[in-house]
């Protein structure tokens, strides 16, 4: 299969848009927060990522295949992460940047298998029952916010998430006859 993968370009908008919901999102955190906001919105930025490398997985999975996946997927994953680990931790030695990288792929691999078991990514009128992939990602969100009771926040999540994807996924190169939605 010879499609033309914009690796470079979807990596940069995997990073951009997960940075600015980021920061979006951490605009509800309370005053009581506020001294660790730039690790928090960090944290949250991860997420927001693990979520966009989840969602091409399986639309790569829906349209190629596995094989295809697996394959875009261990070329797509280093340039998103080693460049976002220099970006917020250029200033630390090469030693905490590679355990930086290793936790970024574990906890991707961690997503992975979470979100793996959701049929769904959104579910029309339960929109907060963590059975579907949309709403397990906004309430990890809550929960690193530390307002699990907040549904602002979950709403808000899903919202810059759906946007946010919807940029990234205009980027993927869809099957011949089949437009990204």
């Amino acid at each position: 299969m010879n499609t033309l993968i914009p690796r470079e370009l979807i990596a940069k908008s995997i990073f951009e848009n997960a940075i600015k919901s980021a920061g979006q999102i951490s605009g509800y955190l309370d005053a009581s927060q506020i001294e660790k906001k730039k690790s928090i919105t960090s944290i949250i930025g991860f997420e927001f990522m693990y979520l966009f490398l989840h969602l091409i997985s399986r639309e790569f999975y829906s349209w190629y295949g596995k094989d295809f996946r697996k394959n875009e997927l261990t070329k797509l994953s280093p340039i998103v992460i080693s460049p976002t680990i220099e970006t917020l931790y250029g200033n630390q030695s090469q030693e905490v940047k590679a355990k930086m990288i290793n936790v970024f792929y574990d906890d991707l691999n961690t997503r992975e298998l979470e979100y793996g078991i959701c049929k769904e990514l959104l579910i029309k009128n339960q929109e907060f029952s963590g059975n579907a992939v949309l709403t397990l990602f906004a309430k990890k969100i809550a929960v690193i916010m530390e307002s699990v009771s907040n549904p602002e926040i979950i709403t808000r999540s899903i919202e810059l998430a759906i946007s946010s994807w919807t940029q990234i996924r205009s980027l993927l190169p869809a099957p011949t006859g089949l437009t990204a939605k």
